[in-house]
């Protein structure tokens, strides 16, 4: 079960530009349970912040390698979320674990309400993206100041939550068109490998390191799970990244669409019974 969680979130990883946290937050503790029993949230958030850098980094240094990667917008945005997500890592540890699971639900909510109002996106501007991919992209103050403060946001909302800073960026660099479309999913994996190694250390620095415990643990991290789960998600990103070029930007947008709506409605209903 661990692993085909892990397929999943390598596609969404390589085609829909999300690190996997906004898949394994909800779904992680229905698919560990029958091996590892019941998860605390920041046990969940942790290692989906660990499994999601794993695969980020992977996604990123393929990506880089065709020259997808806009390094410049990627190590500008990923300087902010990362001072975010560390802030936010330390902090969450202070925090109960039903306000971490109450704030990535209404991060959730509140975003998937976004993209149904079209906010964010709208059909003339995908059907733009499609038609005119080589167009120059400009990065003046004014986008700077805008995708900072947003890359800030990002970055703390998935060191409280483990996960968000995708669904965040990718639609924030296509909005302030910072990047050409393709190069979207490449810089906004860029910008979550970052994100979630800062975020990762406030997770890390409490609870040390046991190999030889059942389960191995890092922290909050288990390490068992990301053992198990990554390999699987680096496997299926090969093949979400071989075919992301084929795959339609609107058929990708619908596919993210239907799926925040989904984890919307589920991670309310659970929220809502932990209360």
């Amino acid at each position: 079960m661990i692993i085909l969680l892990g397929c999943i979130v390598g596609l969404s990883s390589s085609l829909l530009g999300i690190g996997g946290g906004i898949l394994v937050v909800p779904l992680l503790g229905f698919f560990a349970a029958s091996q590892y029993g019941i998860l605390s949230q920041h046990t969940i958030v942790a290692t989906s912040l660990a499994n999601a850098w794993v695969v980020t980094v992977v996604n990123t240094y393929f990506f880089s390698r065709r020259r997808q990667v806009r390094w410049g917008c990627a190590l500008f945005m990923g300087s902010l979320t990362a001072l975010g997500a560390l802030i936010a890592g330390v902090t969450a540890q202070f925090v109960d674990g039903i306000w971490l699971k109450v704030v990535f639900t209404l991060v959730l909510v509140a975003f998937t309400l976004k993209m149904i109002l079209g906010t964010l996106y709208s059909s003339s501007f995908l059907k733009e993206k499609v038609e005119n991919n080589e167009r120059e992209v400009e990065f003046g103050k004014d986008k700077k100041r805008k995708a900072g403060f947003l890359a800030f946001f990002a970055g703390f909302l998935s060191g409280m939550s483990g996960g968000g800073s995708g669904m965040i960026l990718s639609p924030s660099l296509i909005r302030f068109r910072l990047v050409r479309p393709l190069e979207v999913v490449p810089t906004s994996n860029a910008i979550v490998m970052f994100t979630t190694f800062f975020a990762l250390i406030g997770y890390l620095w409490r609870g040390g390191l046991c190999l030889t415990c059942e389960p191995a643990y890092w922290g909050k991290v288990y390490l068992g799970i990301v053992a198990q789960m990554a390999p699987a998600a680096i496997f299926s990103a090969f093949w979400g990244r071989r075919y992301q070029e084929k795959f339609p930007e609107v058929v990708r947008f619908w596919g993210l669409m239907v799926l925040l709506i989904a984890l919307s409605v589920k991670m309310a209903v659970g929220t809502l019974r932990s209360l």
